[in-house]
């Protein structure tokens, strides 16, 4: 007994040539040699490994070999990736030209139709600068040691000692053929009678053998052929053929076609079948008289249930001439020639045409099988039945439809359900090609056109859905009414308005309704007609005014059954309200919830109370001292002591027009009396008597500069220059010079007085009626001219305005009376009534740069022109 063990040497791993062997089996062993050192070549190899075909994960490991067929040390490692037994080495550096391939891992048992219970190792043997696709399988492992020895022994070339192994081996198993392809280029998923002679030759090795006995098999052949190519053991010779005799061959086919099936593979099983010698009479298959040439029956899908199902037309050739063959039908019935037989057996002969019919299965998705045999030839028949589950298909939900109306789906057309299949409705009415049926339930196939009618809810923004089911695939159609609202709008707010004034709002575009809202759904009010009481708490009557909705320039009342469709153009006509302080009067527009508010707010009121003047109170009369300068107000009081008759000093006090505060300044030292008063260059100049006192405000301190003319009825400032008037007289005192001069005396007695752009005007105290109206004379001086000259007369309201207050603010003159305000346009010499009259129009008016105040007892209003 001699045993040699051989190793594929490389940098870093060895291992194993064959799997296994017998104690008589010699191995040959592949010297190490050199490396080559030519340039090496990226090369992608890919390929199958077969035997059935190997599952994923498979290890492939590629060793490089030299043209002596010994290793080069190079050595790669990849996995199968698929259940297809597919692997894939990319950008190998090789040298040579030649590989050896090893793949050791399950495999699918074609023979029992089941995956290995253990592993199987297989080699092969590649040039791959011929070829880059290089298949595994039993072939190119039964070669494999005979081609080594040839080269290595007998000096052959690499082509002939695969092509002579090749022919030894198919003669081992009774196959006469002068070419074969390359072992490496065969595969068992494709037609062709060289892959049919792989399968052929790996169905006999399998037989009934676990994967132990495979392998002691396939060692045996490999060592036996190794030295001379024959195959001398009589005891494998009729193992061999035994094996051939048991093989199912029909069931192999099976076994493979599902197996690829079921991978997503179209793979086409080759005739295999006639490489065997199914009788064991030395003769293969197809070799045999009574067996035709290769036909197959197709597939047939999607067939319905519990029905005669018949095959293609196959035409009978190949057998003998003039001889007759047995038809031998499992499952089924030949139909030959046309006609259906009975019998399960039946004579064929060339030229005759066959048929197999069965009857399908009762289930869904179910496959019958039905077999014939024709010598060694044995083909089946399938049909599967249909699913009876038509395609996906789908209604179109219709939203925002009308209330208590009818509509109608999309139509679909059925498809996937060759065969009539029942179906059903839930709610609705089906319409079936174009008629509406009146049950609920039918049955409908490919090509059938549907559609559902419905009725829509009575509630707004509700669903009603209608339910199709075809074997269990369902579609609903749901219509939703519309919620008869409106997409949002808006009207923009007015400010500032007038009282008592009517706005037109902007318009707005409804939209968002695609059908006309019922009516009682909309509605136009007022939202803040509240009760209101003034300040002593008595309450207010409210003038209402017409609110009114114009849709397409036709005016609507609140009364009115209000209606509107998509596209309208609305607007709201509504009165600005009586008040002043910015009272807002609102009104609504509402559509079924949808509102907008049109809000006018009136302008404030120009007449604002600010801080009461701290007078002395009780025993004291009016304020009589009252001026403006340096930002502030200036007021004070000369008071009596009633009980005894006797003076007070002068109570003065400061108002800071910011701070809305008043302060109380130094008192004179001594009773001054009664005056008028002016601020110059914040200094306070005030008359008393015939006295003219300076109070310096900064260094609070008072003192008497000059004597003064009596019976001063108001003092007004122009520039450096003080103007006292009198009811007859008119003195201009010089600030700067402390000197006094009388002009022109005034030609009225007069109520009122104002400074305007460096002119003087005066207003008489009395009044006249005129065509029933109240009438007041208005006279300008000119300090400059020293003229006076009479202006337009001052028509006030029919009501006694007895009672005239006058300033100026923003370079315009004021009058208040007790029913209104007026403004004098000095360059048109005209008055215009502004309608702001203060609701106390006692008292005197106090001139500043930008507001007007009026001081009345002890309350002091600021007044700010309203803007135009």
């Amino acid at each position: 007994m001699r045993i040699i063990v051989s190793f594929l040497l490389c940098s870093f791993c060895t291992f194993l040539l064959l799997s296994a062997c017998r104690e008589d089996e010699e191995v040959i062993v592949i010297q190490p040699t050199a490396p080559i050192v030519e340039d090496s070549i990226l090369t992608n190899i890919n390929g199958y490994v077969q035997k059935g075909p190997f599952i994923n994960g498979t290890t492939i490991t590629l060793a490089e070999l030299n043209e002596n067929l010994l290793a080069s040390g190079k050595n790669f490692t990849t996995q199968i990736s698929d259940n297809k037994g597919a692997f894939n080495f990319k950008g190998v550096p090789l040298n040579s030209a030649y590989v050896q391939l090893q793949a050791n891992g399950f495999y699918f048992d074609e023979v029992k139709g089941e995956k290995s219970a253990a592993q199987l190792t297989l080699f092969g043997l590649a040039n791959v600068r011929d070829a880059n696709s290089v298949n595994v399988n039993l072939l190119s492992y039964l070669e494999y040691n005979r081609v080594i020895y040839l080269m290595q022994e007998k000096e052959t070339a690499f082509d002939e000692a695969k092509k002579q192994a090749q022919r030894e081996i198919l003669t081992v198993f009774g196959i006469e053929s002068d070419s074969i392809a390359y072992a490496e280029q065969l595969d068992i998923a494709q037609d062709g009678d060289d892959n049919a002679k792989l399968l052929a030759i790996s169905a006999i090795l399998q037989a009934d053998n676990s994967v132990a006995e495979l392998s002691e098999l396939v060692a045996n052949i490999i060592t036996d052929l190794k030295e001379d190519g024959t195959l001398n053991s009589q005891t494998t010779k009729t193992k061999l053929k035994e094996q051939a005799m048991s093989l199912n061959l029909p069931h192999i086919r099976s076994n493979l076609e599902k197996r690829y099936e079921d991978m997503g593979v179209k793979a086409i099983i080759p005739t295999f079948e006639q490489y065997i010698d199914s009788d064991g009479d030395g003769i293969l298959n197809k070799e045999e008289d009574d067996t035709p040439e290769n036909f197959t029956f197709s597939l047939q899908k999607d067939v319905a249930i519990k029905s005669k199902v018949t095959s293609n037309t196959i035409k009978i050739s190949g057998l003998k001439e003039g001889g007759t063959a047995d038809a031998v039908v499992k499952n089924g019935h030949i139909v030959l020639n046309g006609s259906i037989l009975t019998d399960s057996v039946a004579q064929v002969k060339n030229g005759d045409e066959l048929q197999l019919q069965l009857t399908s299965s009762g289930n869904y998705i179910d496959t019958v099988q039905a077999s014939v045999a024709i010598g060694t030839l044995a083909r089946n028949f399938k049909a599967i039945t249909d699913d009876y589950i038509p395609n996906a298909f789908k209604f179109t939900a219709q939203k925002d439809v009308a209330v208590d109306s009818v509509y109608t789906s999309n139509t679909v057309t059925v498809s996937g359900v060759p065969f009539s299949t029942p179906m059903k409705i839930e709610e609705g009415m089906l319409i079936k090609n174009g008629k509406i049926l009146t049950t609920d339930t039918t049955s409908v196939k490919n090509g059938d056109q549907l559609a559902i009618q419905l009725t829509s809810s009575t509630e707004f923004a509700s669903a009603t859905s209608a339910l199709v089911d075809i074997n269990g695939v369902t579609a609903s159609f749901s219509i939703t009414t519309d919620d008869y609202s409106p997409d949002p709008f808006s009207f923009t707010p007015i400010e500032n308005a007038k009282r008592l004034t009517a706005y037109i709002s902007n318009t707005v575009t409804i939209s968002g309704l695609p059908h006309r809202t019922p009516q009682g759904l909309c509605s136009i009010s007022y939202d803040n007609y509240w009760s209101k009481k003034n300040q002593e708490g008595e309450p207010i009557a409210i003038e209402m005014k017409p609110l009114q909705v114009y849709i397409n320039e036709v005016p609507h009342d609140a009364n009115d059954n209000l209606s509107f469709v998509e596209g309208d153009k609305v607007y709201l006509s509504v009165a600005s309200s009586q008040f002043y302080f910015n009272d807002p009067i609102t009104a609504t527009l509402s559509i079924n919830g949808i509102y907008a508010k049109f809000k006018i707010i009136t302008e404030n009121n120009p007449w604002q109370e600010k801080n009461n003047y701290p007078r002395v109170p009780s025993d004291g009369n009016d304020f009589s001292t009252y001026c403006f300068g340096n930002g502030k107000i200036y007021a004070g009081g000369y008071y009596m002591d009633k009980s005894t008759q006797s003076d007070k000093h002068l109570s003065l006090y400061e108002y800071d027009i910011t701070t809305d505060k008043w302060s109380l300044l130094k008192s004179p030292s001594e009773s001054i009396g009664l005056g008028r008063a002016f601020v110059y260059n914040e200094e306070i100049y005030m008359i008393s008597r015939s006295d003219l006192w300076r109070y310096t405000i900064a260094e609070n301190k008072w003192t008497k500069i000059n004597s003064a003319p009596s019976r001063i009825a108001d003092v007004l400032l122009i520039n450096n220059k003080a103007y006292f008037l009198s009811f007859d007289q008119l003195w201009e005192y010089d600030i700067v010079n402390n000197s006094w001069t009388q002009k022109t005396a005034t030609p009225i007695s007069y109520t009122a007085s104002f400074v305007l752009n460096g002119n003087i005007y005066i207003i008489n105290d009395k009044h006249e009626y005129y065509n029933e109206k109240e009438h007041y004379i208005l006279w300008k001086y000119a300090p400059q001219q020293n003229l006076w000259d009479q202006k337009s007369d001052i028509v006030v309201k029919e009501a006694y305005s007895r009672f005239l207050v006058s300033f100026t603010t923003q370079n315009t003159g004021y009058i208040t009376t007790s029913e209104e305000l007026l403004r004098y346009n000095e360059k048109e010499d005209n008055w215009e009534s502004l309608d702001y009259p203060s609701d106390y129009y006692q008292g005197v008016g106090i001139s500043s740069p930008e507001k007007g105040y009026l001081l009345t007892g002890s309350r002091l209003f600021e007044f700010t022109p309203p803007q135009e």
